[in-house]
C-alpha cells in the first residue's frame, strides 16, 4: 500500500486558503499565488521568521564592515531595529539612549540569522 504524501505545513493564512481551494478543485492562477504570498506575510503562523532578504543581508554586511564596535548612531539603531523586527516578526522599539551594549543582544540575533543566509 502506497504511503500518502504528507502535506507541507502552512506558513500562514495564504497557504491555508490555498489548501482549501485546492481541495475544492480550484486551481490557483498567478493572482491567487501573489495573494497567497501576501496573506502569508500578513498573517504568519510562524512566531519567528528567521530569514533575511538579500537586501537585508547586504545592508547588514555593509553596516558590520563600517561599525566601530562601540558607538551606535541613530541610523545604525534604525537599521538594527528594522532588520530585527522583520526577521523575528516583532515590533520592538529599543531605547535609543542606551549604550551599544544594550543593543548587542539584537546584533547577536541578527548575526546568527545572517550566518544562516550564507
Amino acid at each position: 500500500m502506497a504511503k500518502k504524501k504528507a502535506t507541507p505545513r502552512s506558513k500562514g493564512l495564504g497557504d491555508t486558503i490555498a489548501k482549501v481551494t485546492k481541495w475544492a478543485g480550484i486551481e490557483p492562477c498567478e493572482s491567487c499565488k501573489k495573494r497567497q504570498n501576501k496573506l502569508n506575510k500578513l498573517i504568519s503562523y510562524n512566531s519567528v521568521k528567521d530569514e533575511m532578504t538579500k537586501e537585508q543581508f547586504d545592508k547588514w554586511k555593509a553596516w558590520q564592515k563600517n561599525w566601530n564596535g562601540t558607538n551606535l548612531k541613530d541610523d545604525d539603531m534604525t537599521l538594527i531595529e528594522d532588520i530585527y523586527n522583520s526577521v523575528r516578526l516583532t515590533n520592538i522599539a529599543p531605547c535609543r539612549t542606551c549604550t551599544a551594549a544594550s543593543w548587542k543582544q539584537l546584533i547577536s540575533a541578527i548575526n546568527m540569522i545572517s550566518d544562516k543566509y550564507k
